[in-house]
């Protein structure tokens, strides 16, 4: 660094040879009028890592991960964080979010999902979280401080996602949305909405606060407006959850899943034709899990059948 403070030094003056032995001053021509030079700091001018560079970093904490020498994989990480350029302190921090991720206890299992009744009941959404302990908090607000220097790198903002949800923190899931629309509008909603499947459905009410704060920013989505009405019907919250998927059909009327959770959702309020006949305009049309819909759809008609 000294080096570099001297090779900056002298380039704002002429000449940088030995020094003088004289006291006095020596002549010189009249210096040419000129704006004054600005300063720029040393740190500031440090060239940003290659590629290389950074798949070197990787595989370095790799290694050192691997072989269980977790401090000196602190060390390496925090290295970068101290290093002048942006890209470098980010890919730091994400290092160090790494390394705490494997500090964290895995103590979660997933549970299964075995029968077709169960698979679209939850969508997938039966997950204990997977992480516990501050580590994965701090590996989250590192992640925090990489997103700041790098907005547009996604794999930050899906990263501190996944940690808040597979840690069970909810709340730090729905701001950490928050911050990613502000810092990195351009993503799609499915960018986002893919998470919400990893919501217990006991957390019904911070899926659609999820949702909710979603929707604000993509109103027309139907696969988003989709997603929350089925979330509000989990709550209770019929006629909101119905508003919902009506105005997702409005947005898409061939959206498969809307047609079916607005089925349930007449269903549950005990319009059994105009569930039937949400249930099968869905399966008349193509989309995600469209087996469990055949399925269920079966099991409707044998119970409306002994009626």
């Amino acid at each position: 660094m000294q080096v570099l403070q001297a090779i900056l030094w002298c380039s704002f003056f002429v000449g940088c040879g030995a020094a003088r032995t004289s006291s006095s001053p020596a002549p010189t021509a009249p210096a040419p009028k000129t704006e004054p030079a600005v300063e720029v700091s040393p740190r500031a001018a440090e060239p940003a890592p290659s590629e290389a560079d950074i798949q070197a970093l990787m595989l370095e904490r790799q290694k050192l991960v691997a072989a269980g020498q977790l401090d000196q994989a602190d060390d390496l990480c925090a290295g970068w964080i101290a290093r002048a350029n942006a890209l470098a302190r980010a890919e730091g921090y994400k290092c160090s979010a790494n390394v705490l991720v494997r500090r964290a206890d895995d103590s979660g299992e997933g549970i299964m999902i075995s029968s077709d009744a169960q698979r679209l009941a939850v969508g997938g959404l039966a997950t204990r979280p997977r992480y516990s302990g501050n580590a994965i908090v701090k590996a989250i607000d590192q992640l925090d401080q990489a997103a700041s220097l790098l907005p547009k790198d996604l794999s930050i903002h899906q990263g501190r996602m996944y940690l808040a949800l597979a840690s069970g923190n909810y709340a730090r899931a729905i701001s950490s949305l928050e911050l990613s629309l502000k810092q990195h509008p351009e993503a799609r909603a499915s960018d986002w909405l893919e998470y919400t499947a990893s919501f217990p459905r006991a957390q019904a009410k911070s899926a659609v606060a999820y949702l909710q704060l979603l929707a604000a920013s993509r109103a027309e989505d139907d696969a988003v407006l989709t997603e929350l009405g089925a979330w509000l019907e989990v709550m209770g919250q019929h006629e909101d959850a119905k508003a919902a998927l009506e105005k997702a059909l409005q947005a898409n009327e061939k959206n498969a899943m809307a047609h079916w959770r607005l089925g349930e959702v007449l269903m549950s309020s005990g319009d059994r034709t105009g569930a039937e006949m949400q249930y099968r305009r869905s399966l008349a049309l193509r989309g995600e899990w469209a087996e469990e819909r055949r399925s269920a759809y079966k099991r409707f008609k044998r119970a409306k059948g002994k009626q």
